[in-house]
């Protein structure tokens, strides 16, 4: 846990943080705005996704995101469809080791 220190802010009567550099949550947001670049430009993730990589078709809010990372049209979605890359094989059968450990029985002793 991290030391709490008095805000920067003179006045203020809140403790500061490391993740707003000292500042309280509410001071933070007077004296650094700027800082948080998503924030400021939010639209230029939302336009970079809004398309089927595969076919180039508009998804809008029903776009579907791979494993691979990238977004699918209703008809693209499939591993198949779009050839992903991501190996669903091999992390199936490491959920299946995790799920079913093998257990080693006791032999029986015949009466």
């Amino acid at each position: 846990m991290s030391f709490m220190a008095q805000c920067k802010e003179p006045g203020c009567p809140f403790f500061g943080s490391e993740q707003f550099n000292g500042f309280c949550s509410k001071c933070s947001k007077v004296v650094e705005p700027s800082t948080n670049i998503t924030l400021l430009n939010p639209e230029k993730e939302s336009k970079e996704s809004c398309r089927c990589k595969q076919c180039n078709r508009k998804v809008g809010l029903l776009g579907f995101t791979c494993q691979c990372k990238n977004t699918y049209c209703k008809k693209c979605r499939h591993a198949e469809q779009h050839n992903c890359t991501y190996d669903y094989m091999s992390v199936g059968k490491m959920q299946l080791m995790k799920d079913n450990p093998h257990v080693h029985a006791a032999k029986l002793q015949p009466m």
